[in-house]
């Protein structure tokens, strides 16, 4: 899944400016204003303790109450502030002010359907349901990322964390201003603004995504944006985060086999994604392959500059951007030459890496029950002749003559591709019927390798190993199932019941609690 950095949030930094061009020195709101501008929460905080009472009644002082609350998910207090400012000094709906205000209101009739959950510095908010089993997950995987991915960057900024889970695609979008189309066209999930991390609920998905990944990365975007004074451009923000986000769970860089596919055909091809077209945001690109290929060239930028240049190399990257240098000129500085020989090298690099040379289509981003039959499969969503056999080869299995579906199925193979997930599944399926397990792993593990993001293809492998006695490799298939989408009781029993024969009470213990949410058991 897709995730969209954007600098900090509203218009902050001329805003800042405009108060300090109208008094004659820069008084305590107008250093409020700036640290905002720079996402320095604390500072404000302090600068805002500091206010006189006329300071604080000003239209300038209650615009930095109003704008500290929303980074705070203060969101009521957020709108009151900037209410009263509109009191003050009006402000139409259609002005920069009146669309702040709105997106503030936004959030705070969404929020108001959510609750929040605290463990340490971190605060989760979530709904009171389901999205319940996340909170261990979410904390687990940001502490790791503090202890693993932080010192890469300059260290863990000095605020405390805030995690917005929302139920929905259309709540994410109404509290972030996210286009539709940006989800519709790039896949686009998440976004780090305004000093928290805004993510959309795997159960928002019918199949569910790599949700603790998405979760790194956009808070690797927060303390890029720390470590530069929010300075690095998109390309760069997106490099560091792609390249690090699975190093809170594994130790080497790991580029995704669909964007390892796309790196390839580029190579093949010589048809790579220009920096120009990658501003303002990836999200903004015309089509999901290109921002995947555009994801895969700059964490392997990423990727390339650390294994050449040392593990710190990003963090002095953003310390020289910080100061001043352009992003360009520091990542050559750091690795000892022009920036167009570091291009040069990388792709002379990425060229010899194994990339997987076939063509893999992107996994869809189906939100909020859209997308209809097959909507989670990459290759039957975007071919209806494909679909078509594999609603015969559904038709016999229901009749049961497994043969004759498997021949369907078969033919709904195309001649380019590997076969996408769902199809695999149901294939599996009648080769169980069949009682050729040998041929339904082989078809499952496969389908893993090629969709690794498939909860269900994961589940049915993890099925299949159970009955084999291979209860550490089933294990692992239901661990990563439940990692993509955990809402499922059977999965969670699974997990119960594998545990607990392994002599692991405590994680058995915890999945149980999960399946007492999912089962209404659990009160909260």
């Amino acid at each position: 899944m897709k995730t969209w950095y954007v600098s900090r949030g509203f218009c902050f930094a001329l805003f800042a400016l405009s108060l300090l061009g109208a008094t004659a020195h820069a008084d305590v709101v107008g250093d409020a204003a700036v640290c905002l501008a720079e996402g320095r929460t604390p500072c404000v905080e302090k600068k805002v303790a500091q206010f006189t009472k006329q300071q604080a009644r000003s239209f300038e002082g209650k615009l930095v109450k109003a704008r500290l609350h929303f980074y705070q998910g203060r969101m009521q207090e957020a709108v009151e502030e900037m209410q009263a400012a509109g009191k003050i000094q009006a402000f139409g709906k259609d002005s920069a002010l009146g669309r702040e205000l709105a997106l503030m209101e936004r959030t705070q009739k969404v929020h108001a359907r959510l609750i929040e959950t605290t463990r340490g510095d971190i605060t989760i908010v979530h709904h009171p349901g389901m999205d319940r089993i996340l909170i261990d997950d979410a904390v687990s995987v940001l502490e790791l990322g503090r202890k693993n991915i932080a010192p890469l960057l300059g260290g863990d900024p000095p605020i405390p964390l805030r995690v917005e889970i929302y139920p929905t695609g259309a709540d994410l979008t109404a509290c972030t201003g996210l286009p539709l189309e940006a989800v519709q066209t790039t896949g686009v999930v998440a976004i780090s603004k305004w000093n928290r991390l805004l993510i959309t609920s795997p159960r928002a998905m019918g199949g569910g995504y790599g949700w603790q990944d998405t979760l790194v990365h956009e808070w690797i975007h927060l303390v890029a944006s720390w470590h530069s004074g929010d300075r690095a451009p998109v390309w760069l923000q997106e490099g560091i985060a792609k390249g690090l986000d699975m190093l809170w769970r594994k130790n080497e860089f790991e580029l995704p086999v669909h964007m390892q596919s796309l790196l390839s055909r580029a190579l093949r091809d010589d048809d790579f994604v220009g920096f120009d077209e990658m501003h303002p945001s990836f999200a903004l690109l015309d089509s999901a392959e290109r921002a995947g290929l555009a994801y895969a060239q700059v964490a392997t930028m990423v990727a390339f500059l650390r294994e050449k240049s040392g593990s710190k190399a990003m963090a002095d990257v953003l310390k020289r951007i910080a100061e001043g240098e352009d992003s360009k000129t520091a990542v050559a500085v750091v690795y000892g030459a022009s920036f167009g020989i570091f291009q040069n090298a990388w792709k002379q690099w990425v060229s010899e890496l194994e990339l997987v040379q076939k063509r893999l289509s992107a996994m869809p981003t189906v939100l909020d029950g859209q997308g209809g039959e097959f909507s989670t499969d990459p290759v039957l969503a975007a071919r209806k002749e494909l679909r078509d056999k594999t609603r015969l080869g559904d038709l016999m299995a229901q009749r049961g003559h497994h043969r004759a579906a498997i021949v369907y199925y078969q033919k709904a193979i195309p001649k380019d591709e590997p076969a996408g997930p769902e199809l695999v599944e149901r294939l599996a399926k009648s080769l169980i019927e069949l009682k050729e397990e040998d041929r339904a792993v082989r078809w499952l593990e496969a389908a893993i390798e090629n969709y690794p993001e498939h909860a269900g293809t994961r589940k049915l492998l993890g099925e299949r190993y159970v009955i084999a006695g291979r209860k550490e490799a089933a294990l692992e298939q239901f661990k990563s199932s439940a990692d993509i989408y955990p809402y499922v009781p059977q999965l969670q029993q699974a997990l119960v019941d594998l545990y607990t024969s392994l002599g692991e009470l405590e994680d058995a213990k915890r999945h149980q609690g999960y399946l007492d949410i999912l089962n209404y058991r659990d009160s909260g």
